[in-house]
């Protein structure tokens, strides 16, 4: 904790380099953890004249309604996201993803020519050693004491303030112990897929759910087969992992469209973990982006985008495409909303939901909260560019087998009272059924001529 606290005091105070090598040792020749050693590092590479723009990003960054306080102690660390604050300002120092996430957001545009996305290199060996390490003497201290890999994540999701986690039920002995040794410089430092790894080694996670992770090296070779691991790529591409785990599959990604999710929530909290980490777009959406979802040309959304939260991490169940995400993912005890992705009960389909208005009230006539509705769902039936899985192998869950079964029945009757009042839509023609038949959003933009107000 003490360490990037002292990384950014240095970067915000602009402490020239031979002064802030000796903070860092403590006056010591050599530093002495690795921490220290990881930050002397990266200090001698930080060059000068990147300090000022870097206090810019920093005054940016503070001026975010995402920014929270940073605890002066153990005891301010019982609040919501009280390490919020820090970990997006060292991110800020590290590596310039929020920063440039945010100034994204703040224009709600992105230019492929003009913005500049920092790169997030990752490895399964550099820097490994150093935070197993410190996640190993974070966990020792805990089984002493009691406690489990879900204290320890529940733990750290709630300092950084995210929606799914609530407050850790431990003693102020391993608080102390975990606010002492846990560096969270060291997972920025060096970008890997700590926490797969960790769900097996201190929650026992192998095999539960058909869950085995996916190496690091294997979907970083995925993604630069896809071509989804160059960032001089096409950025806005949408990728869609439908079986999550931590993030291993996106994490790799340059794509600034990723959509996530899994069955179990543990694996849910662990890649909004990362994500907050190294992929800031996946953890907080709030709105659509011209460039990314909304295109300038068409005049209307061109790519998946849910409108009912602000992040694009789910928990539910892939196979019936129906999930359950916090309504604002920084608040906390938020009330969690449901999301449909191509669900497999068709009277869940947003999309066939208002179809029939659609098809039988002119667009003018319309009340404006039944027109936002028939756009949502149309963003939501929009797909993806790419689904890139490696989905867990062995028997379907019994509850998920009798949903299918009960579905299959349901949309047998769904269908047949479709066809019914579109049999007799045909006889008694609509201000607009010929226009209508493919359904696109491009009849959207013709009808009202402002889906780009949306």
């Amino acid at each position: 904790m003490l360490l990037y606290k002292q990384i950014i005091d240095i970067v915000e105070n602009d402490v020239p380099e031979d002064v802030a090598l000796d903070v860092v040792k403590g006056g010591r020749k050599k530093a002495k953890s690795e921490g220290e050693e990881a930050i002397t590092r990266f200090l001698r590479t930080y060059k000068p004249e990147e300090r000022l723009a870097k206090q810019a990003l920093l005054a940016q960054i503070e001026s975010s309604p995402l920014y929270t306080e940073p605890a002066n102690d153990v005891a301010d660390s019982h609040k919501f996201g009280w390490n919020r604050g820090m970990a997006l300002k060292l991110e800020t120092i590290i590596r310039g993803r929020w920063s440039a996430w945010f100034t994204i957001l703040d224009k709600q545009r992105f230019d492929e020519d003009l913005d500049d996305i920092p790169e997030c290199e990752f490895s399964m060996f550099d820097g490994s050693a150093q935070v197993k390490k410190m996640l190993d003497r974070c966990m020792s201290h805990a089984y002493s004491s009691g406690y489990r890999g879900h204290d320890f994540m529940e733990w750290l999701g709630y300092s950084l303030g995210i929606a799914w986690f609530e407050k850790p039920d431990v003693d102020e002995r391993t608080l102390q112990h975990w606010y002492d040794t846990f560096d969270i410089s060291l997972m920025m430092l060096y970008p890997s897929d700590y926490l797969s790894t960790f769900l097996i080694d201190y929650q026992g996670q192998s095999g539960v759910g058909g869950y085995y992770p996916t190496p690091l090296n294997a979907t970083m070779m995925i993604n630069q087969m896809l071509g989804f691991g160059n960032p001089k790529i096409d950025r806005t591409v949408s990728v869609y992992e439908p079986c999550l785990g931590a993030g291993a599959m996106l994490l790799p990604s340059e794509s600034l469209n990723l959509i996530g999710a899994d069955f179990n929530i543990s694996m849910v909290k662990a890649a909004c973990i990362q994500a907050f980490l190294y992929q800031p777009w996946l953890l907080y959406i709030p709105h659509p982006i011209t460039g990314i979802h909304f295109s300038e040309s068409e005049m209307r959304i061109n790519r998946y985008f849910e409108f009912s939260c602000d992040s694009n991490i789910f928990h539910g169940d892939s196979l019936l495409g129906e999930y359950r995400c916090p309504k604002e993912i920084f608040k906390e005890s938020e009330e969690l909303v449901d999301i449909h992705i191509n669900p497999l009960d068709l009277r869940k389909n947003s999309a066939l939901k208002w179809e029939k208005e659609f098809m039988t009230i002119p667009w003018d006539e319309m009340a404006y909260e039944m027109k936002w509705e028939i756009v949502k769902a149309q963003a939501r039936s929009l797909g993806f560019d790419c689904v890139a899985s490696n989905p867990p192998f062995g028997a379907m869950n019994k509850f998920t087998m009798e949903q299918i079964r009960e579905y299959e029945k349901s949309n047998v009757a769904f269908l047949a009272e479709r066809k019914a009042w579109l049999d007799q839509l045909e006889k008694t023609p609509s201000p607009h059924t010929e226009e209508i038949i493919d359904f696109t959003m491009s009849l959207i933009e013709e009808k009202t001529g402002q889906l780009s107000f949306f």
